[in-house]
Parts: structure tokens; C-alpha cells; sequence
């Protein structure tokens, strides 16, 4: 399914996941306590050529359910960087370090829930962890996405 959503450009699966995922959020930890959801981004190529970044047709979903709204455009990717499909863990890592930033500034003590599609090795999800807590240090995120590698 998300080979279906990031390469055959099935959007309403993405949604679809994203509200059994809000699902889940809904049924395993406190969601009241989140102010926000951020979508991780996608660079603006891919979002050129897929037609929509899948972290936030997830975020679209898991919205609908837990009834927070999403931040758009606080988060960025800065390059523009091909699939990391067929990198190692090293080069992933390497990749990504210091590629997203926070363009707009989030409220101190917010509780933001950060989306994703997958987290294979979780450098993505820690440059934006960082990229965030770079400008806001008082902060709690917490990552939600479809799938993961143990």
C-alpha cells in the first residue's frame, strides 16, 4: 500500500491509512494533549511530480479523527534530493542532516504530533526533530507514521 501511494499516485489511500492511523493515535495514547499535527515534507520535486507530499494526505486523515489541525509550511525541505530507496543507513543519515527547517515559529510548550509515511532508519524524522527544537526548544513532538522498521 504505500508503494501504492508514493509511486502509483494513489492519494485515497494514503487517507485512508491516515484515518486508521488516527484510529490508533485515538485508542493508544492521550491525542487531547496534542496542539498541532506537522506533516513531514517531501521536496518540492517529488511533490511537483507525485501532485501532493503523502505525510500530509496521512496528516489529512489522522486529522479528521483525532480533530487537530495540521501546520503546513512550518516544516521545510531545503534540497531536493532523489528517493532514498537504495541508500544504507550511513548514507540516509547523511542525506538528510540539516535539510528541513522550520520556516514559521511554533508556540512554546505546544504537544505537536509529527507525521510520516515510514521510518526506516528515522533520520529523517530526527533532522526534523531537530530542525523544530533548533528554534523551539520547549517543546514535545511525538511521531506517528504507517509503517516502520524494527
Amino acid at each position: 500500500m504505500i508503494h501504492e501511494i508514493k509511486y502509483n499516485g494513489n492519494k485515497g489511500t494514503a487517507y485512508v491509512l491516515g484515518i486508521e492511523l488516527g484510529y490508533l493515535i485515538k485508542d493508544s495514547c492521550n491525542y487531547k494533549e496534542f496542539d498541532f499535527i506537522i506533516p513531514v515534507p517531501t521536496s518540492e520535486i517529488k511533490k511537483l511530480k507525485r501532485g501532493y507530499n503523502q505525510s500530509e494526505l496521512i496528516a489529512n486523515g489522522v486529522s479528521k479523527i483525532i480533530k487537530k489541525p495540521i501546520l503546513i509550511n512550518h516544516l521545510l525541505r531545503e534540497n531536493n534530493l532523489r528517493s532514498q530507496i537504495n541508500s544504507d543507513k550511513y548514507k540516509r543519515w547523511k542525506n538528510v542532516d540539516q535539510q528541513y527547517k522550520l520556516a514559521k515559529p511554533l508556540i512554546e510548550n505546544s504537544n505537536i504530533l509529527l507525521i510520516d509515511d515510514v521510518v526506516t532508519t528515522g533520520a529523517t524524522i530526527n533532522s526534523c526533530v531537530e530542525a523544530i527544537l533548533a528554534k523551539t526548544k520547549k517543546i514535545k513532538i511525538t511521531v506517528g507514521a504507517l509503517a516502520g522498521n524494527k
